[in-house]
């Protein structure tokens, strides 16, 4: 598990986890970069889709990237869509999912370390390749913190409205 790698390991059991990465058509030439990025960065990428830049249904793809990480828990999702905003609500509705929509290195560095998330929304119309694949990489070689308090990380499970 990766949080309990420590010193020159971490980087290894990282870049060990697959990264299951989808887009919608907005996404479409990001995730193609992301993509090539990433591998050429040492990760295992299984790219999910979409297959080309016709409008699409992007919470089937959402859908097929959480259900690889329910199976496969040291994994991480990479969602790209026009703003990240409508991927991140609905991979949110998938048990054991936690995503957050990034926009810049410290939140998403912040997202795995101290809120646990093991999914990342970014917008193409929001930030430019170059930050995405910034926010990209940091999400891919952070992991939760030993030291954070788990309390804010289950709270949010305890309350049902």
């Amino acid at each position: 598990y990766q949080r309990r790698v420590h010193g020159d390991n971490i980087e290894i059991a990282i870049k060990m986890s697959t990264i299951y990465v989808c887009s919608d058509h907005a996404g479409f030439d990001y995730r193609e970069v992301i993509v090539k990025f990433l591998i050429g960065k040492g990760f295992k990428v299984v790219d999910m889709g979409v297959a080309t830049k016709e409008r699409c249904d992007f919470p089937d793809y959402v859908t097929q990237v959480c259900q690889a990480l329910q199976k496969d828990e040291n994994g991480i999702g990479i969602l790209i869509g026009g703003q990240g905003i409508g991927m991140s609500i609905a991979a949110n509705k998938h048990t054991g999912i936690r995503c957050s929509v990034c926009h810049d290195y410290y939140t998403s560095k912040t997202s795995r370390e101290r809120d646990g998330c093991n999914v990342l929304a970014v917008g193409a119309r929001v930030v430019g390749i170059e930050v995405a694949k910034q926010i990209v990489e940091v999400f891919a070689t952070s992991s939760l913190k030993e030291a954070v308090s788990y309390t804010h990380l289950t709270l949010p499970t305890i309350y049902s409205v």
